[in-house]
């Protein structure tokens, strides 16, 4: 699985050498890596999720099961 790391040295660098100032090369560095540190999913927030649908889908099987149960038995009640 390949890996995506943000170097913010290596943005601030690029900006700087696209000509923009050294202040703001490196205030917008520090901007975007705190961006894309605050928004990025972790392994453990994917592995919560992927328990929380499971659930939720057995949770919907069980109540698919119960009604459709349900529905056979009052079927055969008035046939």
């Amino acid at each position: 699985m390949a890996t995506t790391t943000f170097n913010a040295i290596t943005y601030a660098n690029k900006l700087k050498e696209a000509g923009l100032q050294t202040r703001i090369a490196d205030v917008q560095a520090e901007e975007m890596s705190e961006f894309i540190n605050s928004t990025l999913a972790t392994k453990d927030d994917l592995n919560n999720l992927k328990i929380e649908i499971l659930f939720k889908v057995g949770a919907m099987m069980v109540v698919q099961s119960g009604l459709l149960l349900t529905v056979i038995g009052f079927m055969m009640k008035h046939v």
